[in-house]
């Protein structure tokens, strides 16, 4: 077995958190869940989801609302969750093309 806690069944290795990773998805609208300096919220790329729980120092940015471009810096932990502790965002309105008439 690869474990002691394995015996007589299959055992998956545990995943191992990465450390100092980023990701750049758009905030899922609707998903965004303050509390304090505590906000959870998820990010969407085609169709994929990503819960993310930031827990940084700093509120994050006016610009991190629903459909912003944001880029979380962070890990990804054991429970799914990437656990960001920094956030960047870009408004989305600001980076669409301009309507010509």
């Amino acid at each position: 077995t690869q474990n002691g806690n394995c015996r007589n069944q299959m055992c998956a290795p545990k995943p191992v958190p990465l450390a100092n990773t980023a990701v750049q998805l758009s905030a899922t609208p609707g998903s965004i869940r303050r509390s304090g300096m505590k906000v959870e919220f998820t990010l969407t790329e085609n169709g994929n989801t990503l819960p993310v729980v930031y827990t940084g120092t700093e509120a994050p940015p006016d610009t991190f609302k629903d459909d912003a471009q944001a880029l979380a810096e962070g890990h990804f932990g054991h429970d799914g969750i990437f656990h960001a502790t920094g956030i960047q965002a870009k408004c989305a309105s600001k980076y669409a093309p301009k309507k010509t008439s």
